[in-house]
């Protein structure tokens, strides 16, 4: 794993951890927004992006080496951490695990009841597409489905080809069987659970679900929007933090 920097060490640290066939790119207009007044860590998860010489292993796995990290740069403790989708999953899963890591933070997007068909479907989709998969026009459709601005479809289509099909295996089943733990209860930060109004019904019963079981929490709905509203509307999501990140400061 990678850990890209922006801002002053000195300030207030904030977490932000991007989404499966992401990477630290997706959050450059949030950082380009924050970096002036937060110290900025954007996680690059194994699999993904410049990590992709790695395979990805598991959401647990990766919220260990991120708690390490914490743990040895930051005395254990950050203002914020923040994810989407697979980034949301594996923030759910620090917060599990240690209880007083962060002051603050927002999971967007996070799916953490299982549903066993969809692991099966995309199987089948990644071992029938994967050739096709490093190709710029079977890109081009996957980043207008998943609405990646033309200003990142670059970045999207150069990590893309450097995904091996494991990694892709192993992000979706890690996904489709990732289940809310006990001990998320245990944490008394502040936590924004966040989706779209159009997700899938599973994302907005996992919403539900984090947002009763959480010491404290408010639960947020984007008007008119599905998957992934940390891409498709940057300063809906900015507005959002920005009223995170200066409560009680």
């Amino acid at each position: 794993m990678i850990f890209k920097h922006f801002g002053d060490k000195n300030k207030p640290v904030i977490i932000l951890i991007h989404g499966g066939e992401l990477s630290y790119w997706m959050w450059k207009p949030q950082i380009e927004i924050f970096k002036n007044k937060y110290y900025i860590v954007t996680p690059i998860l194994d699999g993904n992006g410049e990590c992709s010489d790695r395979n990805f292993e598991s959401i647990k796995d990766c919220a260990a080496k991120i708690i390490d990290y914490v743990n040895n740069n930051f005395n254990g403790k950050v203002l914020a951490i923040c994810g989407l989708s697979l980034g949301a999953q594996i923030t759910v899963e620090i917060l599990s695990q240690s209880n007083n890591i962060a002051e603050k933070s927002i999971i967007e997007s996070a799916m953490v009841i299982p549903i066993k068909f969809y692991e099966i479907f995309m199987r089948l989709f990644i071992n029938s597409t994967y050739f096709f998969s490093k190709r710029r026009w079977f890109v081009k459709l996957q980043a207008k489905k998943v609405c990646i601005p033309k200003d990142m479809f670059e970045d999207y289509y150069r990590d893309n080809k450097k995904i091996s099909k494991k990694s892709l295996i192993n992000m979706v089943i890690n996904n489709a069987r990732y289940t809310l733990p006990m001990s998320f209860k245990n944490n008394k930060c502040k936590i924004l659970v966040v989706y779209g109004e159009k997700e899938y019904s599973v994302i907005k019963k996992s919403a539900q679900l984090i947002h009763k079981s959480a010491y404290d929490s408010n639960l947020i709905t984007i008007p008119g929007c599905g998957h992934g509203a940390s891409i498709k509307l940057p300063n809906d999501i900015i507005n959002i933090m920005r009223k995170l990140f200066e409560v009680d400061r």
